[in-house]
């Protein structure tokens, strides 16, 4: 039941934004009768893009159900975000994102999930109106970056007292001086 509810809701998302842009139109008249399957390392669920002349059809799969397809790119799902963005080809090259089977298939399903970025400001204006949505997304962004650098910080300070303090660590510059 909620498979299919899943799967309704990500259908007629996906088919919204490939309604609105011709870019996508092309990218899935490429991928017309082929397959991708977007698995999320850490998480009971896969995801199955096909591509059909005019639309992507995309379904919600458990992890352990076996359906083919021609392409399978695997991540976990910050990664998978990141390869949406700029970050593609560094995730590639450090091994946190990795693409199996046809690489073709798998360029132009990943260039068409770039054309399908969402625009959240977007989406939530169109549900509390555009000036609420440009506040709550830019106060999101605050959060998000304030909560990395936080973290960023508190584990520069974790890892200081831990060397330092208690010694259980070799403090940085000592581990440098004794590898030279």
């Amino acid at each position: 039941m909620l498979q299919s509810l899943l799967n309704s809701a990500l259908d007629r998302a996906v088919s919204r934004a490939v309604k609105d842009s011709s870019r996508a139109l092309e990218l899935c008249a490429r991928l017309d009768g082929r397959s991708v399957c977007i698995e999320i390392t850490g998480s009971p669920w896969r995801v199955q893009l096909e591509g059909h002349a005019l639309r992507l059809q995309a379904r919600l799969l458990s992890a352990d159900s076996a359906e083919p397809s021609d392409a399978r790119i695997q991540g976990s799902a910050v990664t998978l975000l990141g390869a949406l963005g700029e970050a593609q080809r560094g995730l590639l090259q450090t091994g946190s994102l990795r693409i199996e089977g046809d690489a073709e298939v798998a360029q132009a399903c990943s260039e068409l999930l770039q054309t399908l970025r969402p625009d959240i400001e977007d989406m939530l204006g169109r549900r509390v109106g555009p000036v609420n949505a440009h506040l709550l997304w830019r106060g999101a962004r605050a959060a998000w970056t304030h909560g990395s650098t936080l973290l960023r910080d508190q584990s520069r300070n974790a890892a200081d007292w831990l060397a330092h303090e208690r010694r259980a660590l070799v403090p940085a510059p000592e581990a440098e001086h004794r590898y030279r």
